[in-house]
């Protein structure tokens, strides 16, 4: 399945940075049509549930051939596809949460309201003293809840190297073949984030204090002042709880910090990425490290896959061309 729109930039070197990554260099093949296999390849990767990928790339706008020079019959090409999974559940992370501090504060308070009154009243100042005790017992009490925590593989593929052209005649045709001298980096990641599509099941407790958490991950990797947000505490963020527990604040609030990281840089989308990791479960990470030895899997496979197309067109066209130069020779010359 394709996707619209021109794939993000990005280099080698942040590809070798990636979880995995697998390198390949092949020589002797038209790159158009490596690019077509490439992608084609990528598109029949498979799981139990029907195609993995949705895939970003059209050798339209993402392969480019440069010529070197006008007139020139080499020159140099780059090629960029990237593939990425849908957001799939991953299971539940625990934060610790107080549900009842805010009833708590406002029972505290009307209990010193009440206690004032103990000169005119003893029953109301007794009054005042229950709901005090009451009111730090409900403010005191904490609970582990868990958020949901969502997951996706992608794989980036970056073609580079150099093009050439050769004339050769088939069947008295006379006609262009491309032949290319290229190193390829498949690179394959595993991100992992919050699942707001869930929130609606979590406690408004959990929910507000789900929001400050994922700020406080914000400020442990953001480097730029301009990046850092306030994180609320204390009595006066849990009484003005009592009232705020609009589902889609909450959700938009935590959407909005996790897309400006997965918007970023590549660096800063992986810094993210890893400060959630580190709130996962025993058991999520394993499940996060057998998703990562799977898209292992998928690159040496993709490479082995490409290799035997390397194999089979590449010597192919490489034979034609050296058939055809030994039947007319000035095509040779002619291109130096």
């Amino acid at each position: 399945m394709s996707s619209d729109g021109k794939v993000p930039e990005f280099t080698r070197q942040e590809l070798r940075e990636a979880d995995t990554f697998v390198e390949g260099d092949y020589s002797g093949v038209n790159p158009r049509g490596f690019y077509r296999k490439l992608k084609r390849r990528l598109e029949e990767v498979q799981t139990d549930f029907g195609f993995k990928y949705h895939i970003q790339g059209h050798q339209d706008t993402d392969l480019t051939i440069d010529k070197e020079s006008v007139g020139q019959k080499t020159g140099t090409i780059t090629g960029r596809l990237k593939a990425y999974s849908d957001w799939e559940p991953l299971g539940f992370s625990t934060l610790t949460y107080r549900p009842y501090a805010g009833y708590g504060i406002i029972s505290i308070l009307l209990g010193v309201i009440f206690l004032l009154q103990i000169s005119n009243s003893l029953p109301i100042g007794f009054l005042g003293l229950v709901l005090i005790g009451a009111g730090i017992y409900g403010y005191m009490q904490t609970k582990r809840g868990e958020f949901p925590i969502t997951e996706r593989s992608e794989i980036r593929v970056l073609l580079s190297g150099e093009v050439s052209e050769r004339k050769v005649t088939d069947d008295g045709v006379e006609k262009t073949n491309m032949h290319s001298e290229m190193s390829v980096v498949f690179a394959g990641e595993t991100f992992v984030r919050v699942d707001t599509a869930q929130l609606r099941d979590l406690h408004w407790a959990l929910r507000r204090e789900l929001v400050e958490e994922v700020k406080r991950w914000n400020n442990d990797i953001a480097q730029d002042p301009n990046n850092r947000v306030e994180v609320s505490s204390g009595l006066i963020w849990h009484l003005r709880g009592v009232v705020d527990r609009s589902l889609k604040d909450h959700r938009d609030e935590i959407d909005r910090i996790q897309g400006r990281w997965w918007n970023a840089g590549f660096e800063e989308r992986i810094a993210f990425n890893e400060k959630v990791k580190e709130q996962l479960t025993q058991e999520n990470r394993e499940k996060v490290e057998t998703h990562e030895e799977n898209v292992i899997l998928e690159l040496e496979d993709l490479a082995e896959d490409l290799d035997i197309f390397i194999e089979r067109e590449g010597y192919d066209e490489v034979e034609n061309i050296q058939r055809d130069q030994e039947r007319n020779p000035e095509l040779e010359s002619g291109d130096r």
